[in-house]
Formats: C-alpha cells, structure tokens, sequence
C-alpha cells in the first residue's frame, strides 16, 4: 500500500506539472502590476490595494476572480481577503486588515491559471508610517516586483522568478544609460523587439515609478558588472 500511494502521489505531481506547462504554452499566465505600493501598512486598519492583471503583459484580463493571502514573517498568521473588479477593465481592488506590527508579504493570485505575485515584505505598525525612509534603490526593488517587472525578467537582487522562459532578457548586470533607461521605461516602443524575442509592454509607469526603478536597474547592474 505505501508503494501504491508514493505512486499516486508522484503521478499527481507529474499531472500538475503537466496541466502548468499546457496552461503557459496556450498563453495561460499573466503579469500582475500593483498601483500606489505602500511603504508601511497601519496595524488595525483597513488598506486596499488595487492591481491590473494583463495576459502577457500586455492585454488587461477582465471576469477574473482574484484573491489575496497576506503572511507574517513568522509564518503564525495570514490575513485572506478576495478580490474585485474596480473600474477599468483588468483592474481589480481588495481590501484586507493588519492585525499586529511586523513585517507582511502579499501575495496576489491572479485566477488566471497559475499567475500569482508575491510582494516583497511590508512593514506594519501603529502609525502606518514608514520608520525608515527608502532610498531610490530600496524603493525601486520593491517597485521590480510590484509593477510585474519579474512577470518576465530574471533580476538576483530579488527572489521572484517568471513563470516560465518568457525570452526576455535577464537584468542582474545589465547597466543602462540612465536617461535612455527612463525614456524606455516610460514608452518601450523607442526600441523595436529584438528579433525573435518578445514584445516589452508598456507598464504604465508614473514619474515618480520610474526614477527609483533606473535607480535600481542601473545601480545594481554596475555592481554587478564591477565585481
């Protein structure tokens, strides 16, 4: 009997492996790209965040059923809050609740496949106000996560990984021109494709986005490239 169910176990695993590869080769997965990223959540009261999901990056998927799962550091806690559509279409909001002080990681499940996002970790405290201020760098690696930025590029300063191989290309010693990288972040289509590889979507960034994302692409890649 333990032989039987090693071997159901091992044939579930390999079906699961198998339904992900088929959802991604018939463009089952999606980017996820997070508006207004806090710097620190406020213990006891509500936050909302607001996400647009696009497959491929580039067109907003809309009748999708959305969920977060907010996670202590410590593992004890998880905060599960659903999600649902907020205006424009692939745009979605949900609101969730801090319980206690500490730092949370969200985690945003698309409903599309097997697209998720993971935050990278989020202070919580009584105030909701950041104890210590970000530099660009900081602000910008957290900003490579939320915006979907590792929805398709590889980046070792971060734990999050694509999908699957999107072709594009990996950015942990790449050192960009700041000025042209700022211009291509806010409008991808100054620089064609290259040839075989994918489409660079537009992500939508503010000024105010894009700054401490060239500060962190630029800077990391240099020190990189340095050592």
């Amino acid at each position: 009997m333990p032989h039987v169910a090693r071997s159901i176990t091992r044939s579930a695993v390999a079906l699961a492996a198998l339904a992900a590869v088929t959802a991604f080769s018939f463009g089952g997965w999606a980017t996820i790209s997070v508006e207004d990223v806090p710097e620190s959540l406020r213990v006891g009261q509500p936050t909302t965040f607001r996400f647009t999901i696009r497959q491929h990056g580039i067109e907003p998927l809309e009748g999708l059923n959305p969920s977060l799962a907010i996670r202590s550091a410590d593992g004890k806690s998880v905060v599960a809050a659903a999600a649902s559509p907020d205006g424009a279409k692939g745009r979605y909001a949900s609101t969730f609740t801090i319980p206690r002080s500490g730092d949370w990681r969200v985690t945003i499940n698309s409903g599309f496949g097997p697209s998720k996002l993971t935050l990278l970790p989020i202070a919580a405290n009584a105030t909701g106000v950041s104890l210590a201020a970000m530099t660009d760098t900081e602000r910008g690696k957290h900003l490579f996560v939320a915006k979907g930025c590792v929805g398709c590029h590889i980046h070792r300063a971060v734990d999050e990984r694509p999908p699957a191989d999107m072709g594009a290309p990996e950015l942990t010693s790449k050192a960009f021109d700041n000025g042209y990288l700022a211009l291509w972040l806010a409008n991808p289509r100054i620089r064609p494709a290259t040839k075989g590889g994918p489409e660079m979507p537009n992500p939508q960034l503010s000024q105010k986005e894009i700054a401490p994302l060239v500060a962190f692409i630029s800077s990391q890649g240099r020190a990189t490239a340095s050592k």
